[in-house]
């Protein structure tokens, strides 16, 4: 009975874990000095993203798939897409490459290789400790909000995801992961 309680908890933990690993990091920051409560209408700065892919899993058409979701949620708040803007919208897709090393301090005797996704594998011959490398590649969306006349930034968000967040997804689940994603990283703009 203890057994199967612990192996229940243990998995329990394990899918907590994994859950956490690829929902967004969302962070946010702002200009306290800034009026909010003043914001009307908003456009668009043309051209502050980037064009590019920024992992072969990640493409420019996400990054307009983001911006899209941005204006639907900006909209459905009340916000009139009307140039000239009370603030200015500026999204972009960046990435990251975190890669982290181990060594494995067993020792023993034999030849192993291994390789999975983020997994840069590792060759072992003879005896003696293993080094091990594994990297991790992540997408991060940003959106900045502008002052229009000096274009000073006042609100920034940030959404980080692995890359294979995007594995093997067509392109109605790519819009739905990144409509949930804009949906996470605005709610909590405007500020309170």
């Amino acid at each position: 009975m203890a057994l199967r309680s612990l192996s229940r908890l243990l998995l329990v933990g394990t899918l907590l874990s994994l859950v956490a690993c690829n929902s967004p990091r969302v962070r946010t920051d702002f200009d306290p000095g800034f009026d909010f409560g003043a914001i009307q209408r908003f456009e668009w700065l043309l051209g502050g993203g980037s064009d590019r892919a920024v992992a072969p899993e990640v493409s420019a058409l996400d990054l307009q798939r983001f911006e899209s979701a941005v204006q639907k949620l900006v909209v459905a708040r009340g916000y009139e897409p009307q140039p000239p803007g009370d603030v200015v919208l500026r999204a972009g897709l960046a990435s990251e490459e975190e890669y982290r090393s181990f060594v494995n301090n067993y020792g023993g005797f034999g030849y192993g290789y291994g390789y999975g996704p983020g997994y840069l594998g590792s060759a072992r011959f003879g005896f003696g400790p293993a080094v091990m490398v594994s990297r991790r590649t992540r997408a991060i969306f940003y959106l900045d909000v502008l002052e229009p006349e000096a274009e000073r930034l006042v609100w920034r968000g940030s959404a980080t995801v692995p890359v294979s967040w995007f594995d093997q997804a067509d392109p109605a689940e790519r819009q739905r992961r990144i409509d949930e994603l804009a949906a996470e990283l605005l709610e909590n703009f405007p500020p309170r």
